[in-house]
């Protein structure tokens, strides 16, 4: 079950339920890419920030 409180009141006891619950992104991190000479696969590098999320309204 999911509740949801405001003002110390909870929204069951005002007879308001939660329809479903919110779409929580996940961020993606910023790497780099390179590729190197006689190695077999690529270097990632962590750029230390994360992607752009976009939000879209229902």
């Amino acid at each position: 079950m999911f509740d949801v409180i405001i003002d110390n009141r909870s929204m069951n006891d005002a007879g308001l339920k939660v329809a479903s619950r919110p779409l929580v992104l996940s961020p993606e991190k910023k790497y780099q890419t390179r590729t190197a000479l006689n190695r077999d696969g690529a270097l990632y590098r962590d750029m230390g920030t994360f992607e752009d999320g976009a939000v879209t309204p229902l």
